[in-house]
């Protein structure tokens, strides 16, 4: 099944260059998603890096943290250093303890897709 956006190629799976590791980081490359959870007190301010599941071409257009805690917390979060391969969390934690998880999409320029 083919998920790609209406006009943009991609390559079939019979397709020569389309197991290659330039082909893949193309077809994933566009917009990536994963979970990290953060180890955080309350009060405390804490970094985590992030390392993206497929490296960009180059660093993403845009990435979007949001946490989510199991237990009543009250938690901020910011991105820095965002590279090609990925970047930091920062996340301030004013009640509660223990690891939050924070869901983080990163979003391409889109001239990975397509080749």
């Amino acid at each position: 099944m083919d998920y790609s956006p209406s006009g943009l190629k991609r390559p079939a799976e019979s397709d020569p260059v389309a197991g290659t590791a330039t082909t893949l980081r193309q077809q994933a490359n566009s917009v990536q998603g994963q979970s990290v959870a953060v180890t955080s007190a309350a009060g405390t301010t804490v970094t985590q890096a992030v390392t993206f599941p497929v490296a960009f071409a180059s660093a993403p257009a845009a990435v979007v943290v949001t946490p989510s805690a199991s237990s009543p917390a009250v938690v901020s979060t910011a991105v820095q250093n965002i590279t090609s391969t990925g970047c930091e969390i920062r996340l301030h934690r004013t009640t509660g303890s223990g690891a939050v998880n924070v869901y983080v999409m990163s979003i391409g320029e889109g001239l990975e897709a397509g080749g």
